[in-house]
C-alpha cells in the first residue's frame, strides 16, 4: 500500500481514494474544523470574521484535496482568494500573526483527526482488511503530507500578512483612507 522509496508516496489508488473522500466530505470537514477553531479561540475571532474564516478553511481543505488527488507536491500549494482575503483582514484588524499561525495548526489538527476514519475506510475498501502496520504507514505518510501542506501555506500566508500589515501601516495609503 505504501512504497518505501519515498516517505511521501502512497499507492496511487489509495491516494486518489483519500483525496476523493476529502473532496466529497469537504463541507463536513470544513464545518468541523471551523467549529474546533472557534471553540479553541472563542471570542478572539469576532463574529463578522466567521464567514471569512469558514471560506478560508474550506478553500484550504479543497486545495489540499486537489493536490492530493493529482499527486502534485504540497510545495505547490498557493493561497486562494478566500485565504488571502482572510489573512489581509486579520492584518488590517491588527490580529497578531501568531494567532493566524495558531489557527492553521488548530485546523490542521482538526483535519487530521477527521481524516482517520476516512483513511481507514479507504484502506479497507482498497485492500480488504489491511494489516495494522500498513494502515499506520498510510497514516504516517498522510501526516507528513498534511504537515508539508500546512508548512507551505503558513509561509505563503505569512508573507501576505506581513505585506498587508506593512501596507496598512503606511500613512496616506489610498485603500486605508477610503475606509475612513
Amino acid at each position: 500500500m505504501v512504497t518505501q522509496s519515498h516517505r511521501f508516496h502512497i499507492d496511487t489508488g489509495v491516494r486518489r481514494n483519500i483525496a476523493e473522500s476529502v473532496l466529497r466530505h469537504l463541507n463536513v470537514l470544513t464545518d468541523h474544523a471551523v467549529h474546533d477553531l472557534l471553540s479553541e479561540l472563542g471570542p478572539k475571532v469576532p463574529p463578522p470574521l466567521h464567514r471569512l474564516l469558514h471560506a478560508s478553511v474550506r478553500s484550504n481543505i479543497r486545495i489540499f484535496g486537489e493536490l492530493l488527488q493529482t499527486g502534485e507536491s504540497m510545495d505547490r500549494a498557493k493561497p486562494s482568494r478566500a485565504i488571502a482575503q482572510f489573512t489581509r483582514v486579520l492584518a488590517q484588524n491588527r490580529v497578531p500573526l501568531h494567532r493566524l499561525i495558531f489557527m492553521y495548526h488548530c485546523a490542521h489538527n482538526s483535519l487530521e483527526r477527521q481524516l482517520l476514519p476516512l483513511i481507514e475506510t479507504v484502506c479497507r475498501t482498497h485492500t480488504g482488511s489491511p494489516q495494522a502496520s500498513e494502515f499506520f504507514m498510510v497514516l504516517t505518510t498522510m501526516r507528513n503530507i498534511t504537515s508539508r501542506y500546512i508548512t507551505t501555506m503558513e509561509q505563503a500566508v505569512g508573507r501576505i500578512y506581513e505585506d498587508e500589515a506593512q501596507r496598512t501601516s503606511l500613512p496616506g495609503d489610498p485603500q486605508l483612507l477610503a475606509h475612513v
